[in-house]
């Protein structure tokens, strides 16, 4: 019990489509205030039962979202959170930090719980920047000795001391975000929960905020992260959580999580439709066979690509990424049947062998980086390739973590001497 931060059992979120129906067209509609201000001053006594009394929530008027939503985060853990647009992240932040409540299970925090959900959140706009760090540590349960112990560290870290006696409503949205981060992150919460803010900063402050947070983690504080930036979470996190369509997919590594994030994305039915590789050219159709390869085996790729105009593809060259789009290798075809003119409306297919996939164990995506007429672009995550051990080179230990491998399978020989005194 003393090492878990956070437990949530049954969790469940139910919202209210904010729509009434129409008694006399018998469709749903959006009222005004307008609307029920006529309403109330025609038929005031059926205005006033209606605002006593709601219509029960059903499939009809209502959606889910969350549902049956368990997980344990334990204490110092940096816990990753993945999933789609809509997929309930900001919803189950938001009931963390208790801003909402669930309409069904529970959660329990064994600790202070600092959140940093939008830029600016729990800032008073007319209070000066100095003010704000004091209400925000007030606001978060802090004594005003903690926050003047903190208050040096806050005011170097964000960047603002020139700006300090300016109330925020003239702040920037970047230098919102850098006190509002400041604050969270320096007053002494044990859970820090984190929605994808740090995306209005600079690459600088990025930089800072994610050794910021991971000098929090050390420190032995939790940390809940949603971001949609792969290479972020994977730096940051040891562990995740994958949520889809308000349910909770899976859990465990932040590195199983991300291949299965982009697994899903690639497997859904809207990613395997055509797509637009440049305003002048269309991929129609990419395969991999076999689409799981061993160590130090082939694959081919073959790619199916139309000319939406006249055109003339002066580079095509295929990627191998990771789950973050980290280029793994790149094949030039250059020379290889590439450039090449097209005219409207022309096809051609590019079939490649890719010889001794001498790469780590692991999931990689397929992705394309081309140059034609019209401009150049490289589209990612077109089709996953699985690359596994050999069956004679199964290990009988546990391999490290994917992110800690690399990407080059090395076959390789060592011998070990013990001396036999100590030095």
């Amino acid at each position: 019990m003393d090492d878990i931060a956070l437990r949530v059992e049954g969790l469940g979120k139910r919202y209210r489509i904010g729509l009434e129906q129409s008694a006399t067209a018998g469709h749903y509609r959006y009222k005004s205030l307008r609307d029920n201000l006529g309403g109330f001053a025609h038929h005031p006594w059926q205005a006033m039962k209606r605002s006593f009394t709601r219509q029960a929530m059903n499939d009809t008027n209502s959606f889910w979202a969350l549902h049956e939503i368990n997980f344990e985060v334990k204490r110092g853990e940096v816990v990753g959170i993945i999933g789609r647009n809509g997929a309930g992240k900001s919803t189950l932040l938001k009931i963390l930090s208790r801003i909402t409540k669930p309409t069904t299970g529970s959660v329990e925090l064994f600790g202070r719980v600092g959140s940093l959900l939008e830029v600016g959140t729990g800032f008073h706009p007319e209070l000066t920047g100095r003010e704000n760090i004091f209400l925000n540590g007030a606001i978060l349960g802090m004594t005003q000795a903690e926050v003047k112990s903190k208050f040096d560290q806050i005011v170097a870290f964000s960047e603002v001391e020139k700006f300090l006696d300016t109330p925020v409503k003239q702040y920037s949205s970047g230098m919102h975000m850098r006190l509002a981060f400041a604050v969270a992150a320096h007053l002494e919460q044990e859970i820090l929960i984190v929605d994808e803010v740090l995306a209005v900063g600079d690459a600088e402050f990025q930089k800072k905020c994610v050794g910021k947070m991971k000098d929090v983690a050390g420190a032995g504080r939790t940390v809940l992260f949603v971001s949609h930036n792969m290479a972020q979470l994977e730096r940051l996190c040891g562990s995740g959580l994958l949520l889809e369509r308000g349910r909770l997919k899976s859990a465990g590594s932040i590195s199983d999580q991300i291949t299965a994030y982009s697994v899903s994305s690639a497997n859904d039915p809207a990613g395997v439709k055509a797509r637009k590789l440049l305003p002048d050219l269309e991929l129609l159709d990419c395969n991999v066979d076999p689409s799981t390869v061993q160590v130090h085996k082939s694959c081919d790729l073959i790619f199916q690509v139309r000319a939406i105009t006249a055109t003339r593809v002066e580079e095509f060259c295929v990627l191998i990424c990771d789950s973050v789009d980290t280029h793994v290798a790149a094949i030039d075809l250059r020379g290889q049947g590439i450039p090449l003119r097209l005219a409207s409306g022309q096809r051609f297919t590019i079939r490649t062998r890719l010889e001794a996939m001498s790469l780590v164990e692991r999931e990689y995506q397929i992705g394309i980086f081309a140059r034609s007429s019209r401009g150049f672009a490289a589209t990612y995550e077109i089709i996953p390739v699985q690359i596994v051990a050999a069956p004679e080179h199964t290990e009988s230990f546990t391999p490290y973590a994917a992110r800690d491998r690399g990407f080059v399978k090395v076959e390789h020989q060592a011998v070990v001497d013990l001396a036999d005194e100590l030095p």
